[in-house]
């Protein structure tokens, strides 16, 4: 049995490739990890366990081999065994869940590209060019200032993260670079722990082929960039803790690929080696609190070592998709907002010679993006496009620049379609991202100079140039400091939350886009870099900060601390009169979780803590009931206080991903509300060590009844006591229904609702008569469907007619999935699901041809709220029209 996505599949019974918009997964044949019932850490009952299956899996005659173990975080091993014994490894009492083991990529915001056939050595030596030396010179970071950094840096100059342990779980780090002291592992180094759990290059069946003890990252650059925000030091750059004490975790091979036992190992590592920040810029789709990743995040937490994780870069797919391990309960969650100020590269018009536009670097590794007063022509080929996809006219853009609206085909094709049409450089822009840049990688000895520019002038150059009105520039590889129009704002690619399960998510926001950092040394030493991966570190180097000036704080005070001094950010002027909105409204809790980073009212507003993030589960009415607050005095404080509490509502649009008849629809619908607060508390005492619970209620009368709408704000409140004053903003959401009707897939009257299926006509099979199949040589049943919500489990069964006319159910080898993401593209890429025959009738671990006779398929769908049930109640359950196996 396989299911395909997208049209890619993977060899195996049962098979997933993914397709996302930012990340690609798909699982590794005949490799799962198995969970073992009991609490970590425990190596004895680990250990016990492990051998328990390995006797039960040798009497039934499974070959099997254990490639990992884990005690740390978790009872687990990893496991290798052919897939058609995938259920009978489940139904293992020993067994506590069975998952598959999934191969994680990346891609445009944050990815090079390499062949799949590269040698280890072939990939590393394709990344840095020959003879390469160091081209960029270090400057000021920037995209700092807007969260009150530089003001922070002058009041608390002292904290930079001495004495504190960071954690980098990515693709390793350039250690040659200045920046981190040219050293590794030597007397007076930062860099003191670390391990390459990877190599540069995975198999396909998902082992590395080269991991050792030395996690320099030679060939991708995104952990040095991470690793730059967070703790570089090169004398005028500076990271946010410079003077941390670092360890590099490589688990992201070449390709940018990793897989979950590889995470696993590289996290049970970091807590050895008492790391007490770790940051993780690496995610996989899920989108529920207790995956595995992320209950990893949540159980370093609880073991006193705070986790930073990216939600995501899918932001153009509607809600409820931050990624795992963002979704953890106990780990930070970190949205991307657009930096007020950033580099460029230098950029003008003829038209205005002293106002910049903005401008990335090269696309190309060495291939300068220079030019002097030439003149830019649109992109149209021969089928009216202007995204440059097909070929164009012989000299259609002779000696000029052309600009393209960047769509879906591969940018290195648009460049040979603009080669041969006689062009000398390529200008794409990509609506939907505002500002972009991808990743620098090697140019062909044909290869044009190619460059990305602003959203903005993209189109305002498109609808000068649609009006006869010539642009021409002049342009140079040379960074310099340029404001940012769309400053303040969320990232269009930053992931909405939240959770599948409606945890609160992304928790906290920071600059993400175009961020200037640390790169490879031979790759020019210093980039611009864009995604939440960028985002994450920052607040991890926050929280070191936060750290070392309060040892005593525990993760989840860590979290809560900087959720409630954080800033919310409110939505421009011209789009609330757009909408006819004359209140200062935020962006959705979903997208910027309690707002950005504000640096010196974390600090100063230390003097006590609020603990609460108002998360209302499951609406059923328009008045949601009151939510305790925690007020926690600062016990090195030990005066006594009255404090006087005022709670300001701060507004913020109501959102839903479904239409009214159940249909997933993106971007998401938005309607304005009006909210009102109140607390039961206006008044209080806090004396040394004192906690105070205040209780607060958000109601309104315009919730929508329907549709699921996810709704959130954020509660203002201002605290003063005599001539103090503090202020914390908490953040407050909810949906309006129950998660567990939330529609998995779309109404029957979908042509993406399931249905067989016909892979080799493309078209939905006629049930009248029978259909009928002989399960020979691709002769098998298929159905096609959409999944349009996240689940936590997937079966599919076979019913075999008895005599008197009922059905029973089958388990199918590998016909059960879990962590299932949902599906995109629509129906043109919807997923189809196969079944060759292959079935459990007498035992689970006997595996049979399906003797001939009258069947049906089962699939079922676990409901969101309902984690591993195995009762029919728990599951969604469609059943296709009968068909014969003859």
């Amino acid at each position: 049995m396989f299911r395909t996505f997208n049209g890619c599949a993977v060899v195996g019974l049962l098979t997933l490739a993914a397709t996302a918009p930012i990340a690609q997964a798909s699982y590794i044949p005949n490799s799962f990890m198995v969970e073992f019932p009991g609490q970590a850490p425990d190596p004895v009952g680990a250990a016990w366990y492990r051998n328990a299956l390995a006797e039960e899996l040798s009497a039934y005659a499974v070959p099997f081999a254990i490639r990992g173990n884990f005690s740390s975080l978790i009872l687990a091993s990893h496991l290798h065994i052919p897939s058609k014994y995938e259920s009978f490894v489940q139904s293992l009492a020993l067994v506590k869940t069975l998952t598959r083991d999934v191969l994680l990529s990346s891609s445009a915001l944050s990815s090079s590209s390499f062949p799949a056939n590269l040698t280890p050595t072939a990939a590393s030596n394709s990344a840095i060019p020959t003879g390469s030396v160091q081209t960029k010179p270090p400057l000021p970071m920037l995209s700092s200032d807007m969260t009150g950094f530089t003001a922070f840096r002058r009041k608390y100059p002292n904290l930079k993260g001495q004495g504190i342990k960071i954690g980098i779980i990515d693709s390793g780090i350039d250690y040659h670079h200045p920046a981190f002291g040219n050293c590794y592992k030597s007397v007076g180094c930062r860099i003191q722990y670390g391990q390459d759990f990877v190599g540069d290059l995975l198999r396909q069946d998902g082992q590395p082929i080269s991991a050792d003890l030395d996690p320099l990252d030679t060939c991708l650059g995104h952990g040095t960039n991470v690793a730059g925000i967070l703790t570089g030091n090169d004398g005028v750059f500076q990271g946010v803790a410079p003077e941390a004490t670092l360890g590099i975790y490589r688990v992201l091979d070449c390709q940018d690929r990793t897989t979950v036992p590889i995470v696993t190992a590289a996290l049970e590592k970091a807590q050895q080696d008492g790391m007490q920040i770790i940051n993780l810029s690496v995610g996989f789709p899920s989108g529920f609190s207790f995956d595995l990743s992320s209950s990893l995040g949540s159980s370093l937490a609880q073991a006193g070592i705070a986790v930073v994780s990216a939600a995501g870069n899918s932001g153009g797919e509607s809600l409820f998709m931050n990624n795992s391990p963002a979704t953890g309960i106990d780990v930070v969650s970190v949205a991307s907002v657009e930096p007020k100020q950033g580099y460029s590269m230098a950029m003008y018009t003829a038209a205005q010679p002293k106002q910049a536009v903005w401008r990335s670097p090269s696309m190309y590794i060495g291939l300068s993006f220079d030019f002097t007063k030439v003149g830019v022509v649109l992109a149209k080929d021969t089928t009216g496009s202007r995204n440059g996809c097909a070929a164009a006219p012989a000299n259609q853009y002779r000696g000029r620049l052309v600009l393209v609206t960047m769509g879906t085909c591969d940018p290195v094709l648009v460049n040979t379609y603009a080669r041969q049409a006689g062009a000398v450089g390529v200008l794409f822009w990509a609506p939907q991202y505002g500002r972009l840049i991808l990743t620098p990688v090697q140019p062909r000895a044909d290869t044009l100079p190619t460059a990305m520019i602003d959203a903005t002038i993209g189109q305002a150059w498109t609808t000068q140039l649609t009006s006869g009105r010539a642009v021409t520039i002049t342009t140079r590889e040379q960074y310099i400091a340029l404001s940012n129009p769309q400053g303040g704002y969320i990232s269009n690619f930053s992931s909405w939350g939240p959770s599948s399960d409606l945890v609160f998510k992304p928790d906290i926001a920071a600059p993400g886009n175009m961020i200037y950092t640390t790169t490879l040394v031979n790759l020019g030493s210093y980039a611009l870099s864009s995604g939440t991966s960028m985002a994450s570190p920052f607040v991890a180097g926050c929280l070191a900060l936060l750290k070392q000036h309060r040892p005593d704080l525990k993760p989840s005070d860590l979290k809560m601390s900087m959720m409630s001094s954080a800033a919310p950010i409110h939505i421009s002027k011209s789009l609330r009169e757009a909408n006819g909105i004359k209140l200062a409204y935020s962006y959705s809790p979903a997208q910027q979780g309690a707002g950005v980073v504000n640096m010196t009212r974390l600090f100063d507003n230390l003097f006590f803590q609020v603990r609460s993030t108002l998360s209302y589960y499951d609406l059923t009415s328009s008045t949601p009931g009151a939510k305790p607050l925690a007020f926690y005095h600062n016990i090195r404080n030990r005066s006594k206080y009255v404090f006087k509490a005022k709670g300001v509502i701060t507004y913020s649009p109501c959102v839903t991903s479904f239409s009214s008849n159940g249909t997933f629809v993106n971007p998401p619908i938005s309607k304005f509300l009006k909210y009102a607060s109140n607390s039961n508390s206006t008044t209080f005492t806090l004396g040394p060590g004192a906690t105070h619970y205040a209780y607060s209620a958000v109601t309104s009368t315009e919730i929508p009844t329907n549709s699921f709408w996810v709704v959130g704000g954020h509660i203002k409140h201002i605290l003063t006591s005599g001539s103090l004053q503090y202020e914390y903003h908490l953040p407050f959401t909810g949906m309006m229904g129950t998660l567990s009707s939330i529609p998995i897939l779309p109404p029957p009257s979908s042509p993406l609702y399931p249905r067989l299926f016909n892979p080799v006509t493309q078209a939905l099979v006629k049930t009248t008569p029978e259909p009928r199949y002989t399960m020979n040589q691709g002769d098998v049943v298929t159905v096609r469907y959409y999944q349009q919500f996240n689940v936590q489990k997937v079966v599919t069964q076979a019913g075999l007619q008895n005599r008197t006319g009922q059905y029973t159910y089958y388990n199918i080898p590998g016909g059960t999935l879990l962590n299932q993401a949902r599906d995109f593209g629509g129906e043109k890429t919807a997923p189809t699901i196969s079944w060759n025959g292959a079935i459990h009738i007498r035992s689970i671990n006997i595996t049979e041809k399906a003797p001939p006779g009258r069947y049906r398929l089962r699939i079922m769908w676990s409901k969101p709220t309902v984690a591993f049930a195995n009762s029919s109640s728990a599951f969604i359950i469609w059943s296709s029209d009968p068909f014969l196996i003859v």
